[in-house]
Parts: C-alpha cells; structure tokens; sequence
C-alpha cells in the first residue's frame, strides 16, 4: 500500500471513531435528558402544593398513593431502558462504526475514480503539450504549473532549434567554400565525400524536427524522387526509376522526403550486392507509395522489425550497417503521418515501401 493510500485509511479510520464517539455519546445523552424530562414533566403535572401558613402539605391530587406508585414504576422504567441501552450500546456504535467505515471507503473509492479520470484526462493534455494551447482544469494551482512547465518546455524547443539551425548553417557554409574550392581543382572524390556530409547534416536536422503545421508545404513527390535518383545516376547507373501518375503531392518538408530517399537509396546499394535498384512511385486510393527494391542478400524475416532501430545492424553481412538509416526514414514517416513497410527475403532481395498520405493541392 502506498503512503497516501496509508494516510487516507487513516484518516477515514479516526474520523469514523470520533462520528461514533460523538453519535453514542449522543444517544446516551439524549435517553438520559428523555427519561428524566419525562419523570420531571409528571412530577410538575401532579405537584403538591403547601400551605405557606402551616407548612403542612395540602394534597392536591386525592389519588396521592396511585401517583407515587406511578412515579416510581415510571422511575423504575427508566432505570431499566437505561440499563438496556448500556448493554447494547456497544454493539450499536461497532455496527454504526462499520456502516460509516464502509460507506466512507465506497464514496473514497468513488472518488479516487473521478480524480484518476481527471489525471488521465491532464496526462492526455500533458502528452501533447506542445499542440495544445489552452489547459482546461478548474484548479487554478495546476492551471498555473502547467503553464510554467509549457513556459519552460517552449524555451528549451527555442534553444534546440536554434541550436540545430546554428550548427547546420555553419556547417552547410563552410562546406559550401570548400566544395566550390574543389570544384575548381576538379576533385570529384572529395566532391561525393561532401555531399555525404552536407546530407549527413540534412539527417540530423530531420532527426530533430517535429511536425509544425504552419511549417508544412505541398511537396511534389515525384519530382523531388527524380531529383535524388539523378544524383545517383552518374555513380550507380543499375538505378532505376518509374512512377504511375504525373503528378502526385504529400504534405510535408522537401527535406524529410528526400532524407529518407537518400537513406533507403543508400541501403538498397549498399547490400544489393550491384544488382539492379529500383525506385517505383504509385498511387493507391488517397495513398502515394514509394517503392525502393534491391535484389541483394534480403533480410531474415525475424529480424526485419529490427532494422528501425537506431544504430541496428545485421551482423553478418560485415558493412558499416544501418546506422541512423532506417529510424530516420521511421521518424519521417512518423512526422508525415504515414509509415514504412518492409518485404524480404534471404538471398532475394528487399523492398522497402514509404506509404505517406495524399496531398489534395488546391
């Protein structure tokens, strides 16, 4: 048991011992106010009065002997309901005492339901923190840590931002000088080591980015594919690349989709053994499939759900694995509210299948 469930036991415990201490002292006093109210009220109904002359009692009730036998069995009465009542006095207040310890852990339990949908209810606002803008709760002490806690969380998202757009600018410049440096000197070696940093840096960005609407634009898949696929061309002429429909949108950043095409590209060579690669682009229903298939070594199907982890390798095929590969094209899918699917097959080959959501550009 937990120590607030401890101190809230505890607490109903005392407070169902002082209700009962207090109800039984108030039905002992109560029958003994009745009862002697009620001698009091026949004694002055058939009081005696005195000469004040003589001192000598004048009887007013002739019936004298009848109404102090009454008196006395009525005294007598009295005495016995009062003996009773002591005798089962205890076994009243243990059963009051168990009525209110029950009833009062009934309306806890209750109670605790109400206040756990309540925390269920704050934890579902808390989980999207960052979209939400306004914070219902009648508790103005919560209203006002929630906004700090979203206050603070919205300066440490400032800072990791611009952090990441610091870091790739200066990067992205000083790898710009250098490129345009090598280019002079026809260097096309150094030329593809730097573009794999300058995507590198790309992925990061990616990696560290969340969905802003706002931030948000019409991408044209097709033609950004077309765009990465002719960087490879020149180095890798087995790819190839068709697609269905001439024109075909998702909503997203340029960026994101081409990182993740980058990426999957990059395996499909990688472990297809320089077999033919190819990129397919179709659409199913209100869905813009991207299909990237090798014909390499093929993935063992128990191993499949592991390879969108971060930093996954297979290791036997002895390559420098997926490394931030494959969660990276995970995360854009999750970012572009879609998701990736895998097919494969050992010694066959694979296929990956970016399935994002069609844009209807207006």
């Amino acid at each position: 048991m937990s120590k607030i469930n401890m101190k809230i036991t505890t607490v109903l415990l005392v407070y169902a011992l002082l209700v009962t201490g207090i109800f039984v002292g108030g039905i002992l006093s109560f029958a003994s106010y009745s009862n002697n109210d009620r001698v009091q009220a026949y004694m002055d109904s058939n009081l005696m009065e005195k000469d004040p002359a003589s001192n000598e009692e004048v009887i007013g009730n002739p019936n004298q002997e009848t109404d102090t036998k009454r008196l006395q069995d009525l005294q007598k009465y009295s005495d016995f309901y009062r003996e009773e009542l002591m005798k089962r006095i205890a076994v009243i207040a243990v059963f009051f005492c168990a009525f209110l310890i029950t009833s009062s852990f009934i309306l806890w339990i209750i109670l605790k339901k109400i206040q756990q949908k309540e925390n269920l209810r704050i934890a579902a606002q808390l989980h999207s923190i960052q979209e939400m803008h306004d914070f219902a709760s009648d508790d103005p002490v919560l209203a006002k840590a929630f906004s700090s806690i979203k206050e603070e969380f919205e300066h440490h998202i400032a800072d990791y931002k611009r952090l990441h757009t610091y870091l790739s600018h200066e990067q992205k410049n000083a790898l710009s000088l250098l490129r345009a440096n090598l280019e002079l000197h026809h260097e096309e070696a150094c030329l593809k080591n730097i573009e794999e940093l300058t995507m590198g840096i790309d992925d990061l960005v990616t990696l560290s980015e969340n969905r802003e609407e706002n931030q948000l634009q019409a991408v044209d898949i097709i033609m950004l594919c077309a765009e990465v696929v002719d960087r490879y061309i020149p180095h890798y002429p087995q790819l190839q690349f068709d697609f269905d429909e001439d024109t075909l949108y998702v909503c997203a950043k340029p960026r994101w989709i081409s990182s993740a095409l980058h990426n999957l590209i990059d395996n499909a060579i990688k472990y297809g053994e320089e077999k033919p690669v190819h990129v397919l682009i179709e659409k199913d229903a209100d869905t813009v499939l991207i299909h990237v298939q090798d014909h390499g070594i093929g993935i063992a199907e128990d191993q499949q759900e592991k390879i969108f982890q971060q930093n996954y390798r297979i290791n036997e095929l002895n390559k420098d694995g997926y490394g931030i590969g494959l969660s990276l094209v995970m995360h854009v899918c999750k970012l572009c509210e879609g998701r990736i699917t895998c097919v494969s097959k050992r010694m066959e080959g694979s296929t990956f299948t970016l399935c994002l959501p069609l844009y209807y550009k207006v």
